[in-house]
């Protein structure tokens, strides 16, 4: 009885796993791409010990700001990263200001090719 309870168990959960992976699966011709990475621009600031801890930090804001906008860093193009004030004291710590350019990717059909 102990065998026949164990293998309906798992011909249950074998066939849970084959159901969801039939209907969550993508058609092949589904991809996410970039059209560009510049569409957007999210701005920041980091603060840290030294000037690389708070470029870090800054880099840190503006990329989290881009992932939530976009649903995620596999559907975010990060473009470039630009500092508005690279480095300064701002009395208590090391400030760094900026921006970052980006777009979030687009899945379907690719456009045709030209």
């Amino acid at each position: 009885m102990r065998k026949l309870l164990l293998s309906m168990g798992t011909v249950l959960i074998v066939t849970l796993a084959l159901v969801s992976g039939v209907t969550t699966a993508r058609p092949a011709w589904a991809l996410c791409y970039c059209l560009s990475n510049n569409d957007f621009q999210t701005s920041s600031w980091g603060m840290g010990a030294n000037c690389t801890a708070a470029q870090s930090d800054l880099t840190s804001h503006v990329n989290a700001d881009a992932f939530a906008d976009c649903g995620g860093s596999a559907y975010t193009c990060l473009g470039t990263l630009h500092y508005t004030n690279a480095c300064w004291w701002n009395g208590t710590m090391f400030q760094s200001d900026g921006y970052r350019d980006y777009s979030c990717k687009v899945c379907g059909q690719p456009p045709p090719q030209s």
